[in-house]
């Protein structure tokens, strides 16, 4: 599913196929590292699931997108640069794609964010940050 989301939003911005396959591809190995727990696959599964059921209420659904996918591509527990590493990434990726700048800007922005996950004043990085924490608050099975 969510191969075929990244495959949809990128015709959005670029139709070079070959480049979009490789982009997914560094998304997908990244998070399905062996040493990854939590930030897997799984994960974006979940907060994509939480994302479209609100989706009416968010201005921007492929910066979310963007967001979901690349949020958490760098990921490293021992380190306390994982979001800024995974904002570069995410700059890097949608440069390719040709992606405008103030979408890529709004993108790294909503990846910084999730560092702290404080009250923004972009509602949609608010809706982005509560998807992210709704984990915390869901069942344990």
């Amino acid at each position: 599913m969510l191969k075929n989301t990244f495959a949809n939003l990128a015709k959005n911005f670029s139709d070079n196929s070959k480049l979009t396959e490789e982009l997914w591809l560094e998304i997908e190995v990244n998070h399905t590292h062996r040493k990854r727990f939590y930030h897997t696959v799984s994960h974006l599964e979940n907060l994509w699931a939480q994302l479209d059921s609100v989706k009416n209420n968010i201005e921007d659904w492929n910066t979310i997108l963007f967001t979901l996918l690349y949020r958490d591509v760098i990921y490293n527990i021992l380190k306390n640069d994982t979001e800024a590493r995974s904002a570069d990434f995410a700059r890097l990726s949608l440069e390719k794609l040709n992606v405008p700048e103030n979408l890529i800007q709004k993108c790294v922005l909503q990846i910084l964010a999730t560092k702290t996950h404080l009250l923004n004043t972009d509602s949609d990085t608010n809706f982005f940050l509560d998807a992210d924490l709704s984990i915390l608050g869901s069942d344990w099975k």
